[in-house]
């Protein structure tokens, strides 16, 4: 729509407001170290929810477009409880898609299955990515887990820990103080938490159970640079 918009008004300012999670090759910001042309040949101001997706865009950038038109307003929080120890209950946010390749996708459910046949004592809850199209059979994994929630945030609420190739709920679950464990398989095509992101730590659920706390805490410093809380006065400065 931003060429729309921009046809229908030559002089106005066009903002992009932050959508999803922001790295390096996400081709609708920027690929490559070059900035998307319907941003640039717009002239369109971005406006992300945390220093570090800012700092992103700009590392990122060669032309130093996004230096001058990104802007951190922050979002609004949404906590309202926080876990302070670990129960038995895991989500797993499971990421079969057309994203990865056939091999790929089998290698992820392997690895979830193993971690539950290993884990006979622990209460896993399964959460489909919204791209997931049944073209892998999960029925032995479904016939060892339990359907998750609808709710996000009742998952929030009855998991203490996250399991994940590298899903974005990984910075949802981290405003809760839930700690989130990366399976390995996918690490070589898709490791933006560990090389942009920095996520603090690589732990196992084992060693997450023996330091909850101290993990706990982490995953909310490690978050506060990626969301900040909105700052109203500085949305409305930017549409003078």
């Amino acid at each position: 729509m931003l060429d729309i918009f921009r046809v229908v008004n030559k002089d106005a300012k066009l903002f992009d407001l932050q959508h999803g999670i922001i790295h390096s090759d996400k081709e609708s910001y920027i690929k490559n170290n070059v900035v998307h042309s319907k941003l640039s040949e717009n002239n369109v101001e971005l406006l992300v929810v945390g220093e570090r997706f800012k700092e992103i865009l700009e590392e990122s950038d060669s032309s130093n477009y996004l230096k001058k038109n990104t802007h951190v307003i922050g979002t609004k929080k949404h906590k309202t409880f926080l876990h302070t120890h670990p129960n038995r209950f895991i989500l797993v946010t499971l990421q079969i898609t057309e994203d990865h390749t056939e091999e790929q996708n089998q290698k992820l459910l392997d690895e979830v299955i193993n971690m539950v046949n290993v884990n006979e004592d622990l209460v896993f809850f399964i959460r489909n990515h919204p791209r997931f199209n049944n073209n892998l059979d999960l029925s032995e994994l479904l016939k060892k887990t339990n359907v998750a929630p609808t709710s996000l945030m009742q998952c929030f609420k009855d998991c203490s820990i996250h399991v994940t190739a590298y899903s974005t709920t990984s910075f949802e679950c981290a405003e809760f103080g839930i700690p989130t464990v990366f399976l390995k398989s996918l690490k070589d095509n898709f490791n933006m938490f560990e090389n942009e992101f920095k996520y603090p730590f690589d732990a196992s659920l084992e060693d997450i159970f023996l330091e909850y706390e101290k993990y706990s805490n982490e995953v909310i410093s490690w978050r506060k640079r990626f969301y900040s809380h909105f700052d109203e006065k500085k949305f409305r400065s930017l549409l003078k």
